[in-house]
């Protein structure tokens, strides 16, 4: 074989290897456009995590350590356009029962994208800047909050509920409360009794398929009140959460 023959070859290998390595890199998907919460804009939501804390006494140094790391946990375990969504169990505005500190979808942190539609380094800089921080705020903000004076469970789950970027079109939902589970609220007030399920006769407590298929865990924080009937307390909980459909039901202690 003759000198040129073998040059005209070689050309040949880097051409194809060349077209063959931009033909993949092209075959990647283009990044989508993000609406101000980093969701993709024009997609339905598949995948919604809820993370409900209720501070109605002010959490311990280990309770504070549990909520960090089942947050860190949810959130390393989104993948691209999923929420989450973190809510306090107390407002400052009148009428409203949860505060949120956190509420958007992951974005990804630049590593996957396509180098040709994409710049990789912005991406993990608005990764970091608008959600990872944002997150580390809302933690520390958690950390931080101050006990609240009532503790109306029953309305800011309805309120979760009812709430359209929690609804069944949404394929995978999961909610995880840290609670006492101890109602003080206008509602109820389990400090005195905790009452069955089905004389409640509360619309707090009709939501009904609600939660259909959706992953529900509750964290029981302990505290210092005391509670006469904890076997009824947790039977009133599951017992709501089976009515309203969830697919599965975790209640364990901290």
């Amino acid at each position: 074989m003759s000198a040129r023959t073998k040059n005209v070859l070689l050309v040949a290998v880097i051409v194809v290897a060349v077209v063959g390595v931009v033909g993949t890199l092209a075959a990647r998907p283009r990044e989508p456009r993000l609406d101000r919460d980093l969701c993709p804009l024009g997609q339905a939501l598949h995948r919604h995590v809820v993370v409900l804390v209720d501070p109605s006494d002010r959490l311990t140094p280990s309770q504070k350590a549990e909520v960090r790391q089942e947050i860190e946990a949810q959130q390393s375990s989104l993948g691209k356009g999923d929420r989450l969504t973190l809510l306090l169990l107390q407002s400052a505005e009148p009428g409203e029962v949860v505060r949120k500190v956190f509420s958007k979808c992951f974005p990804g942190d630049g590593s996957d994208v396509n180098p040709l539609f994409a710049n990789q380094a912005m991406l993990k800089a608005r990764f970091e800047k608008e959600f990872h921080a944002p997150l580390g705020t809302a933690l520390r903000e958690i950390e931080s909050a101050p006990e609240a004076e009532a503790s109306p469970i029953l309305q800011a789950v309805r309120g979760i509920a009812t709430h359209p970027g929690f609804s069944a079109a949404v394929r995978e939902r999961k909610l995880i409360l840290f609670t006492d589970g101890i109602e003080h609220s206008e509602v109820a007030n389990f400090y005195r009794r905790v009452p069955r399920l089905e004389l409640t006769g509360s619309a707090y407590t009709d939501i009904s398929g609600r939660f259909d298929g959706a992953s529900v865990i509750m964290r029981r924080l302990r505290t210092g009140r005391p509670v006469y009937d904890e076997a009824r307390l947790d039977a009133f909980w599951r017992g709501l959460f089976e009515k309203a459909g969830a697919g599965s039901i975790q209640v364990t202690w901290l």
